[in-house]
């Protein structure tokens, strides 16, 4: 069995097992799809995320081995490290579940800021589900990062 697929479980038929409509694309696949590519035109580009790598489109990142990162589920450590990379010269993009970021809180309020990483250096972190209303992603990003043009 794949316990990935229990994160996000839309209706199914439960005889089958099946999902009883296909949607179209959704936000996590063409997040996951375009930042593979920009990772392809620029290899300082890197994902990260804490055990939720179908959650958030970063299945596509299976082609690019060497650019993403699993933590499991240690979500300050990711910032942590997102912070340490981008103070290296890499573009960290820590995708992450809001659900899930609040185990990441202190080090990104806290920590993080000390070491100057979050005010000078490229790092990125989409948030899912970070509404109450509906599905929705917020991205944190400092400072804005724009591709370079390959």
């Amino acid at each position: 069995a794949n316990p990935d697929a229990f994160h996000g479980v839309s209706p199914f038929d439960p005889e089958t097992g099946k999902a009883l409509k296909s949607g179209g694309e959704n936000f996590s696949a063409v997040f996951g799809r375009t930042l593979v590519r920009l990772a392809r035109t620029d290899r300082r580009v890197c994902a990260m995320t804490a055990a939720m790598v179908s959650g958030t489109g970063l299945v596509p990142f299976q082609g690019v081995p060497q650019a993403v990162f699993d933590v499991g589920i240690a979500e300050g450590c990711a910032v942590s490290m997102a912070a340490g990379m981008a103070k290296q010269g890499a573009v960290p993009v820590f995708a992450v579940y809001s659900t899930f970021l609040q185990r990441s809180y202190d080090m990104l309020l806290h920590d993080v800021p000390l070491t100057d990483c979050m005010w000078s250096l490229p790092w990125t972190v989409p948030v899912w589900w970070a509404t109450m209303e509906r599905p929705t992603t917020v991205f944190l990003t400092w400072p804005i990062w724009i591709p370079s043009q390959a």
